[in-house]
């Protein structure tokens, strides 16, 4: 994992296997706590080894293992658990290539 400093949010990136549900790649799933009230992430994490390239202009990450056939996908995550990021990278390897939903 790669931390970073944008502005007064630490982020760090990680690499994280998906589930294919309606023929959309899903990344975070929720569960509640008893009544409701709370709602927290799970991911399903890939550990890597994150090395700056290029001056800190560019981040490579490696996973320690080889990935097996499957989705994944590359996400700017907070170190805020509380905020959430809405872009992500996704990727499959050793699959077909998944089709969107919607048109």
């Amino acid at each position: 994992m790669q931390s970073a400093s944008t502005g007064a949010v630490n982020v760090h990136y990680v690499l994280l296997r998906t589930r294919v549900v309606d023929g959309r790649r899903v990344i975070y799933g929720f569960s509640a706590a008893p009544f409701g009230k709370y709602v927290r992430q799970k991911e399903d994490e890939v550990e890597v080894i994150s090395q700056e390239v290029a001056t800190g202009q560019w981040l490579k990450i490696t996973p320690k293992q080889p990935l097996p056939d499957g989705e994944y996908a590359v996400n700017r995550m907070p170190d805020d658990r509380k905020l959430a990021e809405t872009f992500v990278y996704d990727f499959g390897i050793g699959i077909p290539t998944i089709q969107p939903a919607h048109k």
